[in-house]
């Protein structure tokens, strides 16, 4: 087996996964307001990452869905080894056809209190050699379109979803997410570090009624030393060992 990406309380093989663990999508994990909800779906799983993170702060049963096979084993195998086994479950599957066909009852939980997704950043401009690295970076299977559908159907009434994309794709899935009858609320934006010009990532909530409208808060990964920001070490110190 490949070496593991360790944290304090699980661990993460990701050999077989199209894309690997980055700084960006630990931070998304740690900043998801999750820790009351009682059911999660996460869309895409892939390592099995925001599942882990979500399930070490919470007692919720969550449910993460992954359509690639060589993924989806390796995130049973990540759950396997971690000390929520029995919290979390994976459904191998495209998460369109389950809306599609309303296979809802794959899921051993359902409706969903909290739904989270990191969907593909990338058009399908520049595609990798990679066919499963394409699939995990490209935007045709996981649309804006197909997750505010997913979350309209399947939140509960007093549910969220938490979305984190790049950030000239906001506008688009703030305008979907309205015509879907719900509240979108940009809760974060995520920059390199304090000297970059632009903003590379937002973190979007969204809930059938309206949340908490405040500015954005900006996060910077990395500080003007290029070492990790006083941010995120303060989000990451539950789950990273280096902090």
């Amino acid at each position: 087996m490949s070496k593991a990406f360790r944290f304090k309380q699980f661990s993460i093989h990701q050999d077989r996964c199209g894309m690997k663990i980055a700084s960006v999508s630990t931070v998304f994990g740690a900043v998801i307001e999750a820790e009351s909800a009682r059911t999660i779906l996460d869309i895409g799983t892939g390592t099995g990452l925001l599942s882990l993170m979500l399930a070490q702060r919470s007692q919720a049963r969550i449910v993460a869905v992954e359509i690639d096979t060589e993924a989806a084993v390796q995130a049973k195998e990540n759950f396997e080894s971690s000390p929520w086994l029995d919290r979390i479950s994976v459904v191998e599957s495209d998460i369109a056809i389950l809306m599609k066909e309303n296979k809802t009852d794959l899921f051993p939980v359902f409706p969903f209190d909290c739904i989270v997704c990191n969907p593909p950043f990338f058009q399908k401009k520049h595609p990798s050699p990679h066919p499963q690295r394409n699939q995990a970076r490209h935007t045709e299977s996981l649309t804006p379109e197909l997750l505010a559908e997913t979350a309209k159907a399947w939140l509960t009434g007093e549910g969220t979803m938490w979305l984190l994309i790049a950030y000239e794709t906001t506008p688009e899935y703030c305008s979907i997410m309205t015509q879907n009858d719900l509240f979108p609320v940009v809760r974060y934006e995520i920059k390199d570090n304090p000297s970059s010009t632009g903003i590379s990532c937002s973190i979007l909530q969204c809930s059938r009624f309206p949340v908490r409208d405040s500015p954005p808060v900006t996060i910077y990964l990395r500080d003007s030393a290029n070492q990790h920001s006083p941010q995120v070490r303060m989000l990451l110190k539950e789950y990273l060992i280096i902090f």
